[in-house]
């Protein structure tokens, strides 16, 4: 699989977040099919603390997978950058590979 995927993105503290992907490696479509996924925010990468995504895979065949996080836990993320990233597990070989990884901004809400 090739190098992952840098996307960055910003979370509305507050607010229901969803954010779809398509996978694709050497130009073709990643099919997921016994795959489990994986996604955690952090301040910076050796932060002890953690806030974990719900993760599916939208359609496995076709490599589209989804996160999304509550607007209850949403409220819970401090304002400011963020990084994440997006693993995947083969449940076959147990392989690991990181997908997708980037910067999150969370930003809150003037009117409360």
């Amino acid at each position: 699989m090739a190098a992952s995927y840098v996307v960055n993105l910003s979370i509305n503290a507050g607010a229901n977040f969803s954010q779809s992907f398509t996978l694709a490696s050497d130009g073709n479509l990643l099919d997921l099919t016994n795959y489990e996924i994986t996604a955690v925010l952090r301040k910076h990468p050796l932060s002890s603390t953690s806030v974990s995504f719900s993760t599916a895979i939208d359609n496995e065949n076709v490599g589209v997978l989804k996160l999304t996080m509550s607007s209850i836990l949403t409220s819970q993320i401090s304002p400011g950058r963020h990084v994440y990233d997006v693993i995947i597990r083969n449940n076959n070989t147990n392989e690991i590979t990181r997908v997708i990884e980037g910067t999150i901004i969370v930003t809150t809400n003037v009117t409360r």
